[in-house]
């Protein structure tokens, strides 16, 4: 790899953005870039950037510079033990006397 050209360097904050990620991929893939072709190795995980152009990102690089999100599905399967114990223990509470006066009962949705 050639050095750039000679000047000064800054430090700058690359901003957050959400992009598309498949991977790691099982087998060899050739993947249209910017750039030209690239080939993508196994372990390589494919990133489509905001304006919907393709790179592959070699294992170690991308553990250092991304964070995978749930999916929607993920979430709402975690979300969902938390909830059933909310709602068991809300059904619990409502079958005391205090419950209806109580200052946060007004908020929540009976049955």
């Amino acid at each position: 790899m050639s050095e750039p050209t000679p000047g000064p360097w800054y430090s700058a904050w690359k901003r957050p953005v959400m992009v598309g990620v498949r991977g790691p991929i099982a087998e060899l893939e050739s993947i249209e870039t910017l750039e030209g072709t690239m080939q993508a190795t196994i372990g390589d995980f494919i990133v489509r950037g905001v304006r919907g152009e393709c790179y592959p990102v070699k294992p170690d690089i991308f553990a250092e510079t991304y964070d995978l999100f749930p999916t929607h599905d993920a979430l709402i399967g975690a979300a969902r033990p938390a909830a059933d114990l909310l709602d068991n223990l809300l059904s619990r509470v409502r079958g005391f006397e205090f419950w209806e006066e109580h200052p946060y009962a007004a908020g929540i949705a009976r049955d």
